[in-house]
């Protein structure tokens, strides 16, 4: 192509066609990464959970509450952090993704904020709930 704004115009265009096709679930790189489930829909990511965590005795009782109107089954994920925002801090600890509801982290002396974001399995994940500071006690 000759023109490069012809080249940026079509390119705007196409850009705008593939968000357009996100939004709605479809992945409009699925066939060009050549994989299984080209062209393959996504789900939306569920609706957010609410977090609580209750902090003493040197533990912290995580509890996540599903919305009523999820439509599959949801995994999470929780990090906890010393600061925030989790972005730019040095001390964010990951906690591997699994379906649960309830955990338990024994650390005690310590404050942590904590982020909670979740998915289905066929989707990107929701934005994250922060829950914090909360303290472990002794």
């Amino acid at each position: 192509m000759k023109s490069p704004y012809l080249r940026r115009a079509l390119q705007r265009i196409q850009d705008w066609c593939s968000g357009v096709e996100r939004a709605v679930g479809i992945d409009p790189l699925a066939q060009a990464k050549g994989g299984v489930g080209a062209g393959a829909v996504r789900v939306a990511p569920p609706p957010a959970a609410t977090l609580t965590v209750v902090g003493g005795g040197g533990t912290f009782a995580v509890a996540i509450d599903l919305p009523d109107n999820v439509t599959g089954p949801v995994i999470n994920e929780l990090k906890v952090s010393a600061t925030v925002p989790f972005k730019g801090s040095s001390t964010v600890n990951k906690y591997p993704l699994n379906p649960a509801t309830y955990l338990t982290i024994n650390i005690p002396n310590t404050t942590f904020y904590f982020q909670l974001r979740s998915r289905y399995y066929t989707s990107d994940f929701n934005q994250p709930v922060v829950f914090g500071p909360v303290s472990s006690g002794a």
